[in-house]
């Protein structure tokens, strides 16, 4: 495929820090992308492995490296706004592609294939493998939906398509905020999809063009496990977003749902191992944003799991009713 003016130039976006477990497999998919106007922008957060090495082996080819490395190591969001922020002017959209995961060689193609069907579409997603129900309970028929209507049943948990990374972003809708990045939450990437997807439509290619890694040093395992970082930025996503889809006693009842599930997960590290940490620090951020817990919170936090397991309605928090399949069998890249 030769690059004509039907193919706008797309910017790939990869932050990495110390990432030579699996950076060279991630820049060699980008390298056999099929999309013929691509440049890839990798940003080396200062990393003490062979990261700069790997990255200097892929100059000269196919596809253009834009690099640079910065000269301390900064937090994760605020080197996801410096990536973004070196994509070339030239660029119609971005798509960040952490340095742990994997793309199709269609994906780009696909995804703008969808992108350029309308100047209302702000983001596009796909299917992924290796991770549950990013997509897979979307109507197939259909491949382009309201944005905001995708954020109402993202944050009622029926979809949880906005979270991770796999996302195409029409780069004047995705530059609209400076930073695109809010570096105060760990969840950025989710706040980005959502506040984007807010302002048109939303495009999704009903394929598995990319390949989501989950391992002990990633970012989403720190978040979700350590810190509970992820459960108390959705009540946080839910504050931001939900009064602007929802009506209010729609996002009332929601709410309360999730903060009692919040309670719930909070309780389990004291009822399994004597370790009160986690509730700890979820009591205080919760007070923090004057939502203070008393005992009667808690009481009707697990009277509501009570009744929930009884009645066989545990779906109705917590995850979402549908799981994607693992995928193809053979790796999506070559």
């Amino acid at each position: 495929m030769r690059a004509t003016e039907s193919h706008p130039q797309v910017a790939i976006l990869t932050p990495v820090f110390n990432g030579e477990r699996f950076l060279d497999e991630t820049m060699r998919c980008v390298q056999a992308s099929d999309y013929p106007n691509l440049v890839h922008v990798v940003l080396d957060n200062a990393s003490t492995d062979r990261t700069a090495e790997i990255i200097a082996r892929y100059g000269g080819g196919r596809v253009p490296i834009v690099t640079r490395r910065n000269p301390a190591t900064i937090p994760l969001c605020d080197n996801l706004n410096a990536v973004a922020a070196m994509a070339p002017a030239t660029a119609k959209y971005v798509r960040l592609l952490c340095a742990d995961d994997l793309i199709a060689p269609t994906a780009i193609s696909l995804m703008v294939e969808v992108a350029e069907r309308s100047d209302d579409i702000g983001v596009v997603g796909c299917l992924c493998a290796d991770i549950g129900n990013l997509g897979s309970e979307l109507d197939p028929d259909i491949d382009v939906f309201p944005g905001p209507a995708v954020v109402r049943a993202y944050l009622r948990r029926e979809t949880m398509v906005l979270s991770g990374t796999h996302l195409l972003f029409r780069k004047a809708v995705f530059d609209a905020r400076h930073p695109p990045y809010d570096a105060t939450m760990s969840s950025c990437d989710a706040d980005c999809a959502i506040r984007v997807s807010m302002r048109g439509s939303f495009g999704f290619v009903h394929e598995v063009l990319a390949t989501f890694r989950h391992h002990e040093d990633s970012h989403s395992a720190t978040v979700a496990t350590v810190n509970g970082d992820h459960l108390f930025e959705w009540l946080l996503l839910l504050d931001r977003y939900g009064p602007l889809v929802m009506s209010r006693g729609e996002y009332r009842d929601c709410r309360g749902l999730f903060r009692r599930y919040l309670l719930r997960r909070s309780l389990l590290p004291l009822f399994r191992n004597g370790n009160p940490r986690l509730l700890a620090l979820q009591m205080k951020r919760l007070a923090e944003i004057d939502d203070a817990v008393g005992p009667l919170d808690f009481a009707a936090a697990l009277s509501e799991w009570l009744y929930f397991a009884v009645s066989g309605q545990r779906h109705r928090v917590g995850a979402p009713r549908k799981s994607l399949p693992r995928g193809p069998e053979k790796p999506i890249c070559p």
